[in-house]
């Protein structure tokens, strides 16, 4: 999260969400786990409005 949260002033205003990869490196059987937010709750938690736990419930699996 904090890596999408810190590249949000790259976003193109026109762009209304962003998706994200993760992978669990420290465990074997792990796969890629893919998720979307909207750039404006993004946005909210850069400006503070939001703690880190509301702004995660936000995120959206899209697999």
């Amino acid at each position: 999260m904090s890596a999408v949260v810190d590249l949000v002033d790259l976003v193109p205003e026109d762009v209304d969400a962003v998706a994200a990869g993760l992978l669990n490196c420290g465990y074997p059987a792990a796969s890629m786990r893919y998720m979307r937010v909207d750039v404006h709750t993004i946005e909210q938690y850069n400006r503070k409005e939001t703690d880190a736990r509301e702004s995660q419930r936000s995120w959206q699996s899209l697999n």
